[in-house]
């Protein structure tokens, strides 16, 4: 199954009632599920160290220049509970 985007999802979702857009934001995955906690926007380049994305400024120029941004600003992120 294909990842949806954000678009996709605002549009699956106008077509919740109003009992459903007050009811919480939950996620189902493989024997795991629970609930969206928050909607982040980063504020900043997030960088790829070793498989983890950290704020760029949690780098020195020179170090950040060695390391691929693994989401630009400006990318939006569902924070949920494991």
């Amino acid at each position: 199954m294909e990842p949806i985007t954000f678009r996709q999802l605002r549009e699956q979702m106008n077509g919740l009632n109003e009992q459903q857009l007050d009811s919480p934001v939950r996620w189902m995955g493989d024997e795991r599920g629970g609930t969206v906690k928050v909607l982040h926007v980063y504020e900043e380049d997030m960088l790829n160290d070793d498989g983890q994305a950290i704020e760029r400024s949690a780098f020195t120029e020179e170090e950040a220049t060695d390391l691929k941004v693994a989401y630009p600003k400006g990318t939006p992120v569902l924070e949920v509970d494991l």
